[in-house]
């Protein structure tokens, strides 16, 4: 209750069940400070869920859980945190950047409604290796000539997607594509 002597209410919350933690931390009514230590406890705790707790805590984490879920890695969690209202551009970056993910996870980051549509998301997408190709080249044909310019030219994206981008770019500036083969 938002009306808890700030005293007690640090008393009480080592004593709450994660999903209560969960939702101290995202009530804003309550005092910062409560909000913070059940934050911490969680933190703690993170490690002891079973992967579905996990990805339920993933669904609903306060700002400050979200970067030590990014951290976990786990894939089912990541996908769970691209759907959190509270995730923002960087966080959905570092996940489109993680190189724990699988196809299945940048796959939902590419067509995630949302976060699908950000430059920086689907550079993140295109910089990382582990992107499957097919997405890749989806997202090389949404991308405008100075940023196909641009990942032609890097040497640390995947040579298939300097490939597409080369290809791309040539189509939409008329020019010959450049041979990459010595690159």
């Amino acid at each position: 209750h938002p009306q808890t002597p700030r005293t007690l209410a640090r008393s009480l919350t080592p004593h709450l069940h994660w999903r209560e933690l969960v939702e101290v931390s995202c009530d804003l009514r309550v005092h910062p400070v409560v909000r913070r230590q059940a934050e911490s406890l969680l933190r703690v705790r993170i490690e002891e869920l079973s992967l579905g707790e996990r990805i339920a805590l993933a669904r609903r984490a306060s700002r400050g859980l979200i970067g030590c879920l990014i951290d976990g890695g786990d894939a089912p969690v990541l996908r769970a945190l691209l759907g959190n209202p509270r995730t923002v551009e960087s966080d959905a970056v570092r996940i489109a950047a993680t190189p724990k993910g699988g196809p299945d996870l940048f796959r939902q980051c590419a067509e995630h409604p949302a976060w699908g549509q950000r430059p920086a998301v689907r550079m993140a997408l295109l910089h990382n290796s582990r992107t499957p190709i097919a997405v890749a080249l989806r997202l090389i044909d949404r991308l405008p000539a100075k940023d196909l310019h641009r990942l032609s030219k890097d040497v640390k994206v995947p040579k298939i997607v300097r490939v597409g981008a080369d290809r791309r770019l040539s189509r939409v500036s008329g020019r010959p594509a450049a041979n990459l083969e010595r690159r």
